[in-house]
């Protein structure tokens, strides 16, 4: 029998990207990615997971929506439905 010999080689890449205009849009690829002015492309864009209520073990969500002064409404809801959406990595 020969001598055993092992060789290992490594690759990586990184790519980075950034979409730069769409022209205000925010455009939704899937129900849980979309394409977003500055923000890569496929960020997910989903309710922000506010945790479980103990009570009754139902998922909640962080309403935020955003008042005419820039105040942000962080109350948790149980509908998703009611959850503003937002980018997130």
């Amino acid at each position: 029998m020969g001598a055993f010999k092992w060789s290992t080689a490594l690759t990586a890449a990184i790519n980075n990207n950034k979409i730069t205009d769409l022209g205000g849009q925010v455009l939704n690829t899937n129900e849980i990615n979309a394409a977003i002015s500055g923000q890569p492309i496929g960020v997910f864009y989903l309710p922000e997971y506010a945790g479980v209520n103990p009570a009754n073990g139902d998922a909640t969500y962080y309403l935020n929506t955003v008042d005419a002064n820039g105040n942000v409404d962080r109350t948790t809801t149980n509908d998703i439905n009611l959850a503003q959406k937002n980018f997130c990595w």
